[in-house]
């Protein structure tokens, strides 16, 4: 079917894209589908990998919530796959969140805001060109804008927060943690040089966040948070918890 498929459209449209059927590489359900799909040479006929890059991991139920980091060894089951079938192509995430709140009970609207800012950072340190987040206003799943209260949802600030961070500045190197603790150095026009940082090891619960100081280096001045929110540094050291923050 693919190998129609490709035929048909390419006929129709020479600069037409074709993705693969997407499914996630986490686990080995995926991994032997992936493995499978190659193996029949389904992976010739794509221009671009589609993966379903959710990190909720079976069984679901509630408390086995997702942890952001997890999409690293997601990514790399799937280039492992990919490289031995010689396959270099770039990768889409097509459809990934925090999951369904009702089966894992991940209804912690902070926790949702830092999983999302994690998640967009290791989406960019693993260069998955694109990531389409599901859903915008699903009250189940990835739910960033509440259509009863008519305002976004903490998640949905942070995600705003999360794109002014990036917009225009580049990854200097893959995020990289030491323990619990994550950075991602950035740089952008005009001499810009950014740090987010979190650490996994802390939590939220009913509106409030784990929080221990962090020394940065003395060249940073202010942090910005995911509530939208800019604060001087004046003692050289920042709060970091679940919830990234960036200094600048």
């Amino acid at each position: 079917m693919a190998k129609d498929a490709r035929t048909i459209i390419l006929s129709i449209d020479p600069n037409a894209k074709l993705l693969t059927p997407p499914n996630g590489a986490l686990e080995a359900y995926g991994e032997n589908w992936w493995k499978g799909y190659a193996a029949a040479g389904g992976l010739d006929y794509a221009d671009i990998i589609a993966l379903h890059g959710g990190v909720n991991t079976y069984p679901h139920y509630c408390g086995n919530w997702p942890k952001a980091e997890d999409f690293i060894t997601q990514v790399n089951n799937l280039q492992a796959i990919l490289a031995s079938y010689h396959q270099h192509k770039y990768v889409w995430d097509t459809e990934a969140s925090w999951g369904s709140v009702d089966k894992i009970c991940f209804t912690d609207q902070d926790l949702q805001a830092a999983f999302l800012a994690q998640f967009y950072f290791f989406h960019r340190s693993m260069r998955v060109v694109r990531f389409f987040w599901y859903s915008y206003y699903d009250t189940n799943t990835g739910q960033l804008f509440d259509a009863e209260t008519g305002k976004m949802t903490k998640g949905g600030v942070a995600y705003q927060q999360v794109y002014n961070w990036m917009l225009g500045k580049t990854l200097t190197a893959p995020c990289s943690a030491n323990g619990t603790i994550w950075t991602c150095n950035l740089t952008g026009p005009n001499g810009y040089v950014g740090e987010a940082i979190w650490n996994t090891a802390l939590s939220c619960s009913q509106g409030t966040c784990q929080t221990e100081p962090y020394a940065v280096d003395k060249t940073y001045t202010q942090y910005r948070t995911l509530s939208g929110d800019t604060n001087a540094i004046t003692d050289g050291k920042v709060p970091i918890g679940a919830k990234p923050v960036m200094v600048e």
